[in-house]
């Protein structure tokens, strides 16, 4: 398996800034608080990372701090995997 945390990249990057924003997209990058990722990609994004690492979130886990960058992304999938 490729690394969490490329895949996550990758993900984001082609479904949602490439083409569109000329921006260089960082493990720190604020995703959410900063307007890059809305509530409907977001959607996206969670339903993209239960498919592909076979993890599941409760709602508790769904906040915007938790998919505010990619860093608090692969943080939460990995503790999900375990």
């Amino acid at each position: 398996m490729q690394d969490p945390r490329e895949t996550i990249r990758q993900f984001i990057w082609t479904n949602h800034i490439e083409g569109k924003l000329p921006i260089e997209l960082k493990d720190n990058t604020r995703l959410r608080t900063s307007g890059l990722l809305d509530s409907l990609a977001t959607v996206g994004l969670i339903s993209f990372l239960e498919k592909e690492f076979d993890v599941e979130f409760s709602a508790l886990e769904l906040t915007v701090d938790n998919f505010d960058s990619i860093n608090h992304i692969v943080s939460l999938v990995s503790k999900k995997m375990k």
